[in-house]
C-alpha cells in the first residue's frame, strides 16, 4: 500500500538473522514486467536494488520466497519461513510531479509560511553536505526562481539520516514538511520523498557586505552566492562540526 519513488532502492527486514538464497527476493510490476534486483546486506536487513528505474503509476509486489529464507540462530533445528511473505506498492514519478517554487516554502519574512504543510520542490543540488562530517544530515537545494527578489531560491533538505543520496548538480525533485530549525527554513523528507531528475547547474548570486540590515540576509538563506571582495575569517568554531565559518567585511 505505500507509494515509490521511480528509482528507489527497497529494504527487506527480518526479526533475526537469516540467510538468503540467491533468488529469494523478485519484484514483479504491472508494467515493467519482472524486474532483476540486487540483494545486498543482512543477516536481518537487506537492500534491494531494482535493475532498472521503474515506471510512473505501476504497481508492483515484491515476493520473499519461504525456501530461500534459512534461519542462522542454532537454538533449533534451522527453518524457514512457512509460507511466501509479499508486498505491494505503486510508483509514483516525482520527476513529473506539479512542484511550487522555493521561494513560495521560503517567503519573505523570517520563518516559511508553510510551515507544517507538505510542500513538492525541484532544484540544482548546491551543497551536499550528507553523511558524518559535517554533520548536517542533508543538503542545499536551488531553483530557478520567482521572479520575487525578497524571497531566496535555495533550502535546506533535511533527509533525517546519513544516506548519501545526492551529489552537488543533481536535479532533484523533493517531496517534505516544510519547517524552522536554528532560524533556517528547510523541508524534512526521507529517501522516499527525493528522486533523481538528472543534472544541471546554478550561477552564484553575487552578494557585498555589509547588509544594511540583519533581515537583508534573509532572501539568500540557502542559496549559491559569491562574494567578490576581500573577507576576513573571523570565527572558525563550527568548521569541524558543521562546516561553517564566520566571515566579515572591512
Amino acid at each position: 500500500g505505500a507509494t515509490a519513488t521511480a528509482g528507489m532502492n527497497l529494504t527487506v527486514t527480518f526479526t533475526e538473522p537469516v540467510t538468503l538464497a540467491p533468488d529469494a527476493i523478485t519484484l514483479l510490476c504491472s508494467i515493467t514486467g519482472p524486474v532483476a534486483v540486487t540483494v545486498t546486506g543482512g543477516p536481518t536487513t537487506f537492500t534491494v536494488d531494482p535493475a532498472t528505474s521503474l515506471a510512473d503509476t505501476e504497481s508492483c509486489t515484491l515476493t520473499v520466497a519461504a525456501t530461500g529464507v534459512s534461519d542462522q540462530d542454532s537454538n533449533d533445528p534451522p527453518d524457514q519461513l512457512t509460507t511466501d511473505f509479499s508486498t505491494s506498492f505503486t510508483v509514483a514519478d516525482l520527476c513529473v510531479a506539479p512542484t511550487v517554487t522555493i521561494g513560495s516554502v521560503q517567503g519573505s519574512g523570517d520563518a516559511t509560511p508553510v510551515g507544517g504543510q507538505s510542500s513538492t520542490v525541484r532544484g540544482v543540488v548546491v551543497g551536499d553536505y550528507e553523511g558524518n562530517t559535517p554533520g548536517l544530515r542533508g543538503f542545499y537545494l536551488q531553483d530557478e526562481g520567482d521572479t520575487d527578489p525578497a524571497t531566496s531560491d535555495g533550502i535546506f533538505i533535511f533527509n533525517g539520516g546519513n544516506q548519501d543520496l545526492v551529489e552537488v548538480g543533481d536535479i532533484v525533485t523533493v517531496t517534505g514538511t516544510a519547517g524552522e530549525n536554528q532560524g533556517q527554513s528547510q523541508i524534512s523528507t526521507n529517501a522516499a520523498g527525493i528522486a533523481d531528475c538528472g543534472t544541471g547547474s546554478v550561477d552564484p548570486t553575487p552578494v557585498t557586505l555589509p547588509m544594511l540590515s540583519l533581515t537583508d540576509f534573509e532572501k539568500y538563506e540557502g542559496m549559491l552566492v559569491t562574494m567578490p571582495q576581500p573577507l576576513s575569517v573571523t570565527e572558525h568554531f563550527q568548521l569541524g562540526r558543521f562546516g561553517q565559518v564566520v566571515v566579515s567585511s572591512g
